[in-house]
C-alpha cells in the first residue's frame, strides 16, 4: 500500500500536502507508522487515526488540512465502526479518497471522488 499510495499521490496530492488515513485498531499501527515514514520521505504528510482509539477528535485532527482521505477498514465491522465515528466528518470534508476493504469482497476498493485507476494505485 505504501508504494501505491505514493504513486497515486501524484494527482490529487503533491509534496508538502497532507493525506488523512482513517482506520480502526484491527489494523496494526506499525503499518501506519511505516507508511508515514515513506510519505514523509516524499514530502507528504500522512496523518492517521484509529477511530476506536481516538474517536471523533482523532478524525478531526487528521482531516484538518488534508487533500485526500484513505479509509482502511478491512472487515464489515470495521467499516461500520468508521462510519459511526467518522462518517459525518468524512462526508463534510468533501475530499477525494478511497475506501480499502480487503476482507470484504466483492467491494475491496471503493473510490470516492477519484478516478478508478488512481484509486487502484492506492490499493496496489
Amino acid at each position: 500500500m505504501v508504494a501505491g499510495l505514493l504513486c497515486a499521490l501524484a494527482g490529487p496530492v503533491a509534496a508538502a500536502d497532507k493525506v488523512a488515513l482513517i482506520s480502526s485498531t484491527m489494523v496494526l499501527e506499525r503499518k501506519f507508522k511505516l507508511m508515514q515514514e515513506a510519505a514523509r520521505a516524499q514530502g507528504v504528510e500522512l496523518a492517521w487515526t484509529q477511530v476506536d482509539a481516538e474517536g471523533e477528535k482523532g478524525v478531526a485532527r487528521v482531516l484538518d488540512g488534508a487533500r485526500l482521505v484513505i479509509v482502511d477498514a478491512p472487515r464489515s465491522e470495521d467499516q461500520a465502526l468508521v462510519e459511526r465515528v467518522a462518517g459525518a466528518q468524512i462526508r463534510a470534508a468533501r475530499l477525494p479518497g478511497v475506501g480499502i476493504h480487503v476482507m470484504s469482497p466483492p467491494v475491496r476498493l471503493r473510490p470516492q471522488g477519484l478516478p478508478p485507476a488512481q484509486a487502484q494505485r492506492v490499493f496496489d
